[in-house]
């Protein structure tokens, strides 16, 4: 559980023991490390997706408000 903790900080991911844990525990059959490895990594791209999303969104607010003042 360390190591997955350890890669989720690495990852920037807000995570703590009882997420990991839910996680396991949400399975029926015994996840690998390096599963959970990459459900890590596969939720770390989602984010930094929504978040260029948000940066596009927010920079196109604010070009058209430079236009209109």
């Amino acid at each position: 559980m360390d190591e997955i903790l350890t890669t989720a900080r690495d990852l920037e991911l807000e995570v703590n023991e009882d997420d990991i844990e839910e996680l396991i525990m949400g399975y029926e059959d015994e996840l690998t490390t390096e599963e959970l490895q990459e459900i890590l990594y596969e939720e770390h791209q989602e984010t930094q997706r929504n978040c260029l999303l948000l940066n596009k969104r927010k920079t196109k607010e604010d070009t058209n408000a430079d236009i209109c003042h």
